[in-house]
C-alpha cells in the first residue's frame, strides 16, 4: 500500500468514526440521556442551550449527515459530485471551529463533541490533502477551487444565524409530575424542619433560604449549582417568594451530583456564614448566569468580595457545619430514591408533596406549599 492509499483509508476511517459518534450523540440527545453527561457536566450544560439544536433537531444529526457525505464521496465522477464532496470536507473544520468557539465562550466543554470534531477534522485534512493532489484538481477552474470553501462558509453562517436567533430549549430535566402521599415530607417543629418523618432534621436558621425563616410554611429544595435546571429552578423559587411575601420560606440543601457541584456548594455555604446578603446576591447571579458555575472562578469572586484570608478563616471555622449540610443533602437524595422519587436535583418538598424535576410555574409550587391534602400532580 502506497502512502496516498494509506492516507485515504485512514482519513475515511477517522471520518466514519466521527459519523458513528455523531449519530449516537444525536439519538442520545433525543432521549435526554448522553453517557457521561450527567448534571453538572459540560455536555449537560450545552444540551440546555440554543446551540444544541437547529430546527428542533440535535445538531449532532446534521454533523452525522456531513460526515457521511465526506466518507462516501469520491474525487472521481461528475464535477458536481466532486464539488459536493470537497464542500463536505470544508464544512467539517469550519463547523468544528464554530462549536469549539461556543464551548470556549460559554465555559462548558463536551468531551464527546471534542472527540468527534478531532476525528472528523483529522480525517478531513487528510482527504483535502489528497483532493488537492488529485490530477483532476489541476483542471478545476477558479469556481471549483474556491466555490467549495465559499459555500461551506455560507452554510455555516446560515446555521450560526439561525441558532443565534432561535429560542433556547427547555431544560433536559424531567418536568415535575410525581407526588408522594401518606407522609408529611417537610414539617416544621419549632426551629427545626423534619424531612421523611424525622429521618432528617435540619435547623432552619442554619440553611440558606429564600424568604423569611419565621414563615409558617417551610419548603425544602435540593439544588445543585452545577446543574443548569437547578439554577433555573432557584430563579422560579425567587418568583414564588415575590408572590408569597412573608407567607413561606424555601430552605435549600445541596443536592450535588459531581465534584464541581460539591465545591460550588461548599464555597457558597461558607459565604452564607460570612455575609448572608452577599451569599443571596451571588446565588441570584449564579441562577441568572451572571456568574459562571465554576468552583475556581467562584472562589476568586468571593475572595475579591470578602477577602481571601477572611474566607479561609471562615472555611476552617465552619468545616464541621459544611460537612453536616452536605451530608444532609446526600441523605435526602438517598431517601428520595428509596421512596421511588427522582434522586437527582432539582427536587423540592413543600407541604405534603414532593416535587421532582423542574416546574416552570411558580403557582404550582405555591399550591403545593399551601395544600393540606395529597393530590395527583397536574
Amino acid at each position: 500500500m502506497n502512502l496516498q492509499n494509506f492516507v485515504k483509508a485512514l482519513g475515511r476511517l477517522l471520518i466514519f468514526g466521527a459519523f458513528c459518534l455523531a449519530t449516537w450523540m444525536g439519538y442520545s440527545a433525543l432521549q435526554n440521556s448522553v453517557a457521561g453527561c450527567g448534571p453538572g457536566s459540560g455536555c449537560a450544560e450545552l444540551l440546555d442551550t440554543r446551540w444544541a439544536t437547529a430546527f428542533g433537531i440535535p445538531v449532532a444529526f446534521f454533523g452525522a449527515l456531513v460526515y457521511f457525505a465526506a466518507f462516501a464521496g469520491r474525487s472521481g465522477g461528475p464535477a458536481f459530485l466532486r464539488f459536493g464532496w470537497v464542500l463536505s470536507l470544508w464544512l467539517i473544520p469550519i463547523a468544528a471551529g464554530w462549536f469549539l468557539a461556543i464551548q470556549i465562550a460559554t465555559g462548558t466543554f463536551c468531551k464527546w463533541c471534542l472527540i468527534t470534531h478531532a476525528l472528523a477534522c483529522a480525517g478531513a485534512a487528510m482527504l483535502l490533502w489528497l483532493a488537492q493532489r488529485d490530477p483532476k484538481a489541476e483542471s478545476d477552474g477558479i469556481v471549483m477551487r474556491l466555490g467549495s470553501p465559499a459555500c461551506a462558509l455560507v452554510a455555516w453562517f446560515a446555521l450560526a444565524t439561525f441558532q443565534l436567533f432561535s429560542v433556547p430549549p427547555e431544560p433536559s430535566i424531567p418536568i415535575a409530575r410525581q407526588m408522594v402521599a401518606e407522609q408529611v415530607l417537610a414539617e416544621r417543629h419549632g426551629d427545626m424542619v423534619w424531612l421523611h418523618g424525622g429521618k432528617i432534621k435540619v435547623r432552619i436558621k442554619d440553611c440558606p433560604s429564600i424568604g423569611p425563616k419565621n414563615s409558617e410554611q417551610v419548603a425544602v429544595a435540593l439544588i445543585d449549582y452545577a446543574c443548569a435546571g437547578c439554577r433555573r429552578m432557584r430563579g422560579v423559587l425567587e418568583d414564588v417568594k415575590q408572590k408569597l411575601g412573608d407567607e413561606a420560606c424555601v430552605l435549600y440543601l445541596p443536592g450535588v451530583a459531581t465534584p464541581e457541584g460539591a465545591a460550588l456548594h461548599r464555597h457558597m455555604l461558607v459565604l452564607s456564614r460570612i455575609d448572608p446578603e452577599l451569599h443571596d446576591a451571588f446565588a441570584r447571579d449564579l441562577s441568572a448566569g451572571r456568574l459562571i458555575a465554576d468552583p475556581e472562578a467562584l472562589l476568586r469572586k468571593i475572595a475579591g468580595a470578602v477577602g481571601a484570608e477572611a474566607f479561609q478563616d471562615a472555611a476552617r471555622q465552619n468545616v464541621d457545619w459544611v460537612d453536616a449540610m452536605m451530608a444532609s443533602g446526600a441523605e435526602l437524595q438517598r431517601l428520595n430514591e428509596e421512596r421511588r422519587m427522582c434522586a437527582c436535583s432539582p427536587s423540592s418538598s413543600p407541604g405534603r408533596r414532593s416535587i421532582t424535576g423542574l416546574d416552570e410555574s411558580p403557582d404550582n409550587y405555591i399550591a403545593a406549599a399551601r395544600t393540606r391534602r395529597c393530590q395527583n400532580w397536574r
